[in-house]
């Protein structure tokens, strides 16, 4: 019998906060590109969050520097918007594992986008 997973509850913008290693992939059908990031961001735990990403777009490799905001409910559910580049991406996520892990999908039309989020560990002593 597989075990039951209940919701987490209780988030708050403070719930993400901290330091952050992602990988995403997608397609944008629009434009007819396929994608990857890999990177980090920070999130103050205020709803903003800065970070730089490491991204291929079909072949085409750079790294841009993103800065968004982000909104969680209590059910641990959240949105966030991203400006990258001259481009701005809006994704939903749920943020699991008390606060240190993030599931995300792109909720523009014509993009099909999925990722993770970890939290990174940090030593005492050492600023996110």
């Amino acid at each position: 019998m597989p075990s039951l997973i209940y919701a987490q509850e209780g988030c708050s913008l403070g719930s993400l906060k901290g330091g952050y290693g992602f990988s995403i992939t997608g397609q944008n059908l629009a434009a007819n590109v396929s994608y990857a990031l890999i990177g980090r961001f920070v999130a103050d735990g205020s709803g903003k969050f800065t970070g730089l990403a490491l991204q291929n777009v079909s072949g085409k490799v750079s790294k841009p520097p993103f800065h968004g905001t982000y909104t969680i409910d209590p059910d641990c559910t959240g949105a966030a918007t991203i400006a990258l580049g001259d481009d701005t991406a809006h994704l939903y996520f749920v943020l699991t594992q008390n606060g240190t892990q993030l599931y995300i999908v792109d909720s523009d039309e014509q993009v099909i986008e999925t990722g993770t989020a970890t939290k990174q560990s940090v030593k005492p002593g050492l600023k996110q």
